[in-house]
C-alpha cells in the first residue's frame, strides 16, 4: 500500500491480520494507525 503524503509516496506493508487506518486532518494524510492482531 502507498500513500501519497506532501507529494512524497510513502510505501506501507499493512500487517498480515489486523487494520490499518488512515488519519486524515483537512482531507490530507496525518498518519497511519496499525493494529496487529494474531489468529491463533
Amino acid at each position: 500500500m502507498y500513500v501519497v503524503k506532501d507529494g512524497q509516496l510513502i510505501p506501507h506493508e499493512p500487517p498480515d491480520y489486523g487494520e490499518t487506518v488512515v488519519i486524515t486532518i483537512g482531507g490530507k494524510v496525518d498518519r497511519l494507525e496499525t493494529t496487529q492482531k494474531r489468529k491463533i
